[in-house]
């Protein structure tokens, strides 16, 4: 009886290992059906006036109307991103020097007032507020107004701050990848501002830049998400 027992436990073992690793299978064959893609969204954004100069009491206009079929700056291919909160802030920096780094430039939110005609500006901080877009009618639309109560040389920052959010698109089986799943995920956007005119002269002229910057190629034309502007 001794030895039946045994043979039954044996036996009871081998099962329960055998469904372990049927399920850890199976697991695996899941995962391996899913492939991940990143995607890099140009996000065109009109900034007005254009001038390199506001007077006290004046308002910088910050405006994007951009389709919810979004270019990728990696392949040039057009993605169907569908009610997508593209994690955007809107950060605001007061240029004090010429050796002084980024990092150690004053925070300047707190110098303007936010006002949306057109989506939200929510978590305002001394430093940024969030951007809520609104999307109707297949577009993201946000049209926000920095009224200047300061003077001086201040930098908008364009921050997404979502570098572990995925997309959400139309169509994500696709049948030229054998059927897997594709998950598309953001760990950057180009915004571009004022289609390159955002006066790096005067941000060079007043923030220290780093000569590693300067040599990236894409730095000046697809990956500089900083307008620097004067308020008198």
């Amino acid at each position: 009886m001794d030895q039946l027992n045994k043979l039954k436990t044996m036996i009871r073992a081998a099962s329960l290992a055998l469904i372990v690793f049927l399920l850890q299978a199976a697991s695996c064959d899941k995962e391996e059906e899913k492939e991940f893609v990143e995607v890099l969204p140009r996000m065109p954004v009109n900034i007005s006036p254009p001038g390199e100069t506001i007077g006290l009491g004046d308002t910088l206009w910050v405006n994007i109307d951009l389709p919810d079929t979004v270019e990728d700056y990696l392949t040039k291919k057009y993605y169907k991103a569908i009610d997508y909160d593209f994690f955007t802030s809107l950060m605001l920096l007061r240029l004090i020097g010429p050796t002084v780094d980024r990092g150690d430039q004053p925070a300047a939110a707190s110098s303007f007032t936010f006002h949306a005609r057109v989506g939200q500006v929510y978590d305002i901080s001394s430093l940024s507020g969030k951007l809520k877009f609104d999307y109707s009618n297949s577009k993201y639309k946000a049209h926000v107004g920095l009224v200047a109560k300061q003077k001086g040389v201040f930098s908008l920052i364009m921050l997404y701050r979502g570098s572990e959010n995925k997309m959400s698109y139309v169509n994500i089986l696709d049948s030229k990848s054998g059927g897997k799943e594709r998950l598309y995920w953001v760990q950057h956007i180009n915004y571009i501002l004022n289609n390159g005119d955002f006066h790096f002269a005067l941000y060079e002229a007043n923030c220290l830049v780093p000569p590693q910057l300067k040599a990236d190629p894409i730095f000046k034309e697809e990956g500089f998400n900083t307008y620097t502007f004067e308020v008198k």
